[in-house]
């Protein structure tokens, strides 16, 4: 009988840990957990008709060890480019603009400085505020340097080429037996 009970168990954990997904959060939620644990946010701008943003949707963001880390260090929004709703963010008032057949939210004129592409992927900083936005497709391997890039403040002290090179992709998951990518901050560059 113990055995039955412990492989149900296990059976159950794995079950659970197939179904895990991101967190994704809207602006109201992000805003109020700041009160409680500030952290960097991560912005997934996409519109419904965009064929890159689908692919990321069923590839990278489902990936087990991309969505342990974004929830263990991000806040996550995802953000529909030509939502309808108004969003206040820092006390403004953000809206749709009719432009024809696709419109845009202002906020995501605002976060995408200007440029209308998608998908973006926008990294922000606890109080909200742009780092940087990263237009175009990434596969989760690519984004989980980009990732560990921003949440360790690495853009504020070494360039991105720098980073890249050395960046190691040598310690091993001990879970999946994925390589997850490392970077090794004593490498003297």
């Amino acid at each position: 009988m113990k055995y039955v009970m412990l492989m149900l168990f296990i059976l159950i954990g794995l079950s659970n840990g197939n179904s895990q997904e991101i967190n994704w959060l809207t602006w109201e939620e992000v805003a109020e957990k700041m009160h409680e644990e500030p952290r960097k946010v991560l912005v997934d701008v996409y519109t419904e008709w965009c064929g890159y943003c689908k692919k990321m949707d069923k590839s990278t963001f489902l990936d087990s060890t991309l969505i342990s880390y974004i929830n263990d260090n991000y806040y996550a929004i995802r953000f529909d480019a030509e939502s309808k709703s108004s969003i206040f963010l820092h006390g403004t008032e953000y809206n749709y603009v009719n432009k024809g057949k696709n419109g845009y939210h202002e906020l995501a004129a605002v976060i995408l400085r200007g440029r209308l592409k998608y998908p973006t992927l926008v990294f922000m900083d606890s109080n909200l505020e742009v780092i940087q936005p990263i237009p175009g497709y990434r596969d989760a391997t690519t984004l989980l340097m980009i990732l560990d890039y921003y949440e360790g403040d690495h853009h504020k002290k070494i360039p991105w080429k720098t980073y890249t090179q050395n960046y190691k992709k040598s310690k091993i998951n001990q879970d999946n037996s994925r390589k997850v990518p490392v970077y090794n901050v004593g490498s003297g560059n």
